[in-house]
């Protein structure tokens, strides 16, 4: 494993979500999340298109594993977010989150990858 390599990837989907979405990316940061000091995991944020975007700046606020992705052809189906999520995706394993709007618990990341 190289220095460079990620455990997990996790692809969010977010659609028209400008107060769900940072309390769920807020839920997977490592202020956040226990046991999480030596996981290399990124967060790609997959967003649809609304008028209510969120920032690319408010994404990366959360830590330098975050990433945002605007869709430039949205579907009412989040396949698409999530087939591209997943392509981009660099970790060994990778988890899916459909609906921005939730929160996970402290410990999700860290159970993920034992």
């Amino acid at each position: 494993m190289t220095s460079d390599s990620i455990d997990l990837s996790v692809v969010v989907v977010v659609y028209h979500m400008p107060r769900e979405a940072p309390r769920t990316l807020f839920s997977l940061s490592r202020e956040y999340q226990r046991n999480v000091a030596d996981l290399r995991y990124e967060v790609l944020v997959m967003e649809n298109p609304s008028d209510a975007l969120l920032s690319p700046d408010l994404v990366s606020s959360f830590g330098p594993e975050f990433r945002h992705h605007r869709m430039e052809a949205p579907s009412p189906s989040p396949a698409a977010a999530i087939n591209q999520g997943a392509r981009l995706a660099r970790g060994k394993q990778l988890c899916l989150i459909v609906d921005g709007a939730r929160l996970v618990t402290p410990g999700l990341l860290s159970s993920l990858t034992l």
